[in-house]
């Protein structure tokens, strides 16, 4: 994908696929190298993933209702999303 300020963006949806090793060949480091990773279903292939993540849940809350979790592993990430999130606001304003 390509993100609104021209920047990459990838997408994987990992339910297919059977385990880390598969995850490998698709060469997982060669995306993250250039671009941010997005994946879905991702704990079947946690084992390739690295370990700098986000995490992000999604509730379905019923009526196109969602509720989103958001988990950072370190505090320089957290500090990302707070960004990430004044950001977001200030493109609504």
């Amino acid at each position: 994908y390509r993100r609104h300020d021209g920047q990459r963006l990838y997408h994987m949806d990992a339910y297919r696929l059977g385990n880390a090793a598969e995850a490998e060949d698709l060469d997982l480091d060669a995306m993250l190298a250039t671009a941010p990773l997005v994946v879905e279903w991702a704990d079947r292939i946690q084992d390739a993933l690295p370990d700098f993540t986000f995490k992000i849940r999604i509730f379905d809350m019923g009526l196109d209702e969602r509720k989103f979790l958001i988990k950072a592993d370190t505090p320089h990430r957290l500090n990302r999303l707070i960004h990430l999130d004044t950001a977001s606001m200030n493109r609504r304003n």
